[in-house]
């Protein structure tokens, strides 16, 4: 609609976050990937099946989101995993996340970037040792800002 409207330029446009924000930013890169020309993807999930037997929230992120374990309905589950959606990426996604989050297992993360990476997707991966999920380190959250405006500097200008 903003598109439509002239208020962006289609060419331009990216999406990040972290968390819940990562996992859309990775649905922009894999499911929407016609829209976005650089995503960010931050601590989020890509692979709802895969999630549930590593996150310290099992319940609240299957039962209170979506009243559905994986288990019960994995067509829907996997349907909404932003890697279900790989053969449509075309994104250039850069990935980080913090070694040691028990929220959003690391390998959330390399699940993603690795499919990009098989794909000939630009892609990055950084894993900030120490962190879980978020970043708390000033030196880590300093390079993170750094690598995000570099991120989008090289694929959205």
């Amino acid at each position: 609609a903003l598109t439509d409207r002239g208020l962006v330029d289609p060419e331009r446009v990216g999406a990040a976050g972290w968390s819940y924000g990562g996992y859309f930013s990775g649905l922009a890169a894999t499911r929407y990937s016609e829209r976005f020309k650089a995503a960010v993807f931050c601590a989020g999930l890509s692979n709802w099946i895969s999630f549930a037997g590593t996150t310290d929230i099992p319940y609240e992120m299957s039962v209170a989101h979506w009243n559905s374990w994986w288990y019960d309905e994995p067509d829907l589950h996997w349907e909404r995993s932003p890697i279900s959606h790989i053969d449509n990426a075309e994104t250039p996604t850069l990935v980080i996340h913090g070694s040691e989050d028990a929220r959003v297992h690391p390998g959330q993360s390399r699940e993603i970037y690795t499919a990009l990476k098989l794909k000939g997707i630009p892609t990055q991966l950084v894993l900030y040792p120490r962190e879980g999920h978020g970043l708390s380190e000033r030196a880590h959250q300093l390079d993170y800002m750094n690598r995000v405006f570099e991120w989008f500097d090289r694929y959205l200008k």
